[in-house]
């Protein structure tokens, strides 16, 4: 934002909001996924966390990391066609 001098507008918004997405969801994703991995030391170690706790289910756990992965990588997919057709539009003189 510093470098555009404002928010973006138009595609780089766009950009900007899927490429936030992305990250976001695979940052929720791979936490998600240590936890889970973590559970039988979180469960001497740290039993008040909510996987070891109960709090969350096993089942649950693995239904958001499979979700937040799959938002993360068809987030990332669909700003690699928005890239893609930006390019294509460049590249033929064809952007407006």
């Amino acid at each position: 934002m510093l470098a555009l001098g404002g928010l973006p507008e138009g595609d780089f918004a766009l950009i900007s909001v899927l490429q936030a997405l992305s990250v976001w969801s695979f940052m929720c994703s791979w936490n998600a996924l240590n936890d889970y991995l973590d559970l039988e030391i979180d469960r001497v170690n740290r039993p008040d966390r909510p996987l070891p706790s109960g709090a969350i289910s096993e089942a649950s756990a693995k239904r958001g990391i499979a979700l937040m992965m799959t938002l993360s990588v068809s987030r990332s997919q669909a700003l690699l066609r928005l890239r893609a057709a930006r390019w294509g539009e460049l590249r033929d003189g064809t952007h407006h």
